[in-house]
Formats: structure tokens, C-alpha cells, sequence
């Protein structure tokens, strides 16, 4: 069994960050960044901010330009390319992705509540008085985006990027599974 630097190193030696690479990385993370981040604007634009559901939309809909790379990449590479290569470029789309929206998110803020940081940055204020009572609704906004654009996108692409290049794969031959079905 390959050990863990084993496969780093498999991966830096592979094609995998080349320029054409990194450009159909690309080519997945903005649309899946730009999805994330529009669903982020209607959250941000409502002023009682009780639409934190639509957070979790943009998260699905990372997810679901996510399972379109990987199903892309299968369809590219081969029928049945390396499971772990799929993982692993699942993985750099993602974080791709979640780099640039976390980007985006602090231009939406700077765009939709220029203030937004005022609260955040008056550290003398915060310390003076309870979290419940400051003033303004902005102060613990940019904590709550960062957040869910950080865990929750990471969270349901690396979900996907485990199962679907397992799923995706298409040659499960019952000679070599280890389980038959004549078994019984």
C-alpha cells in the first residue's frame, strides 16, 4: 500500500497542475464560486438577514458544479481513470472555487454594506460591551459568510469528491470483487 507522501508526490510529478490542468480548474471553480456568491447577495442584500437558507442553496449549487467537473474529468480522462486522481482534482477545483468566493464575498460586502467592517474593526467597542450589545447587524455578518463559504462548500465538495469517482467508474467486474455473487 502507498503511503501517503507517496501519492503527494505521484501528483506533483503528474499532469495534474499543468496549464491546461489548472485552466479546466478553472473553468469549474468560477461558475461554482459565482453560483455560491449570488445566493450570498440575496442573503446579504435582505437587511434582517433571516434568509441564512440561502447560504445553504449556494452551497448546493458549489456542489452540484462540482459533480459536473467530476463527471467531466471521468469523461476526459479516460472511462475509468485513478479514482485518487479524480479525488484529488475534485479537492483543487473546490478549493479553487472557495478561493475565489471568499474574494467575491468581501467584495459583495464592500458593495452591499460598505460599514460591514466598521463594526468588526472597533475592537475598543467590542471589548467595552457584551457581543448582544453592540450596535449595528453587521458586526458577526462577515464571520457567518466566511464560514459557510469555507466549511460548507468545503464540506459538501469533499463529500462528493470521495463518492462520485467511485460511482462514476464503470468497469465493476464481479471476477474481481471480492464478494461474488455465486457466494451464497
Amino acid at each position: 500500500m502507498q503511503s501517503w507522501h507517496s501519492f503527494l508526490i505521484q501528483i506533483e510529478k503528474s499532469i495534474m497542475f499543468s496549464k491546461p490542468k489548472i485552466l479546466s480548474y478553472l473553468k469549474y471553480a468560477i461558475p461554482a464560486a459565482i453560483l455560491y456568491c449570488i445566493m450570498a447577495g440575496i442573503f446579504l442584500y435582505n437587511d434582517t438577514y433571516n434568509l441564512i437558507y440561502f447560504l445553504y442553496i449556494g452551497n448546493v449549487l458549489f456542489g452540484i458544479v462540482i459533480i459536473f467537473f467530476l463527471f467531466n474529468y471521468n469523461k476526459n480522462r479516460a472511462p475509468n481513470s485513478k479514482a485518487k486522481y479524480m479525488v484529488a482534482s475534485g479537492h483543487i477545483t473546490a478549493v479553487i472555487g472557495i478561493l475565489i468566493s471568499v474574494v467575491l464575498i468581501f467584495i459583495l460586502m464592500a458593495i452591499i454594506h460598505p460599514n460591514g467592517y466598521d463594526a468588526v474593526s472597533q475592537t475598543s467597542k467590542a471589548l467595552k460591551h457584551p457581543a448582544a450589545a453592540l450596535e449595528g447587524d453587521t458586526h458577526p455578518l462577515i464571520y457567518v459568510l466566511l464560514m459557510d463559504a469555507v466549511f460548507g462548500n468545503i464540506g459538501i465538495s469533499s463529500f462528493l469528491s470521495f463518492m462520485l469517482p467511485y460511482t462514476a467508474k464503470s468497469n465493476t467486474n464481479p471476477e474481481t470483487s471480492p464478494v461474488s455473487a455465486t457466494e451464497s
